[in-house]
């Protein structure tokens, strides 16, 4: 349980830094999707590349 400072200046002062962490924490995981991004796309143009030889291979 978090602990509510009763003054406005630390309440303040409480909120920024929550929303600091909170934005580092969205900036990592927008890193991470797109590296995940990034890797789904080379998986996928290795797997057309693998289709397209099966089917060279396959037609002779």
């Amino acid at each position: 349980m978090k602990v509510i400072p009763h003054n406005r200046k630390a309440l303040l002062t409480t909120l920024r830094l929550e929303r600091r962490a909170i934005e580092a924490e969205r900036s990592d995981l927008v890193y991470t999707i797109r590296g995940a991004q990034m890797r789904i796309d080379q998986l996928d143009e290795r797997r057309r590349d693998i289709d397209a030889s099966e089917g060279y291979l396959t037609s002779e």
